[in-house]
């Protein structure tokens, strides 16, 4: 793989610690670069140089897949696709199926206890309310 001029001056750059930012988010637009999903380098790495809306520039790394890594989903083993592929599409459906199984037993459940039906109903409410609340305060979701 060859490397422009450009990008062999961004990449000097980028060898100093301190010129090295982490960018907190990224959003596809159309003047993106679309080498980084079209395209697996064997440094494991972009060069970028971007500059913010106050005039500064910053220099980063975007880490990409590197030619035949191991870690990358395309050379994954097409069991190993599966594998994750299936455990998602259960986890999918025993979420699914959990929130909604205690519906036929509402009305049996609010008159053991002597409740309304609302009463009861708000055991799927708070489950499903549950779904919400933790998704916003997942570390791992922005």
């Amino acid at each position: 793989m060859t490397i422009s001029s450009k990008d062999a001056e961004n990449l000097e750059l980028l060898e100093d610690p301190e010129n090295v930012y982490n960018l907190p988010e990224r959003t596809l637009t159309a003047q993106a670069d679309m080498r980084e999903f079209k395209r697996e380098y064997a440094e494991g790495y972009i060069p970028k140089v971007v500059e913010t809306s106050d005039g500064r520039t910053k220099k980063y790394k975007l880490v990409t897949l590197r030619d035949g890594d191991p870690e990358n989903p395309k050379n994954w083993p097409l069991r190993r696709k599966w594998v994750c592929t299936m455990t998602v599409g259960w986890v999918c459906f025993a979420v699914a199926f959990a929130s909604a199984v205690i519906t036929p037993g509402i009305d049996p459940m609010a008159a053991e206890f002597g409740v309304s039906s609302e009463v009861g109903l708000l055991s799927i409410t708070l489950f499903v309310i549950g779904f919400g609340v933790g998704r916003k305060s997942s570390p791992w979701v922005s």
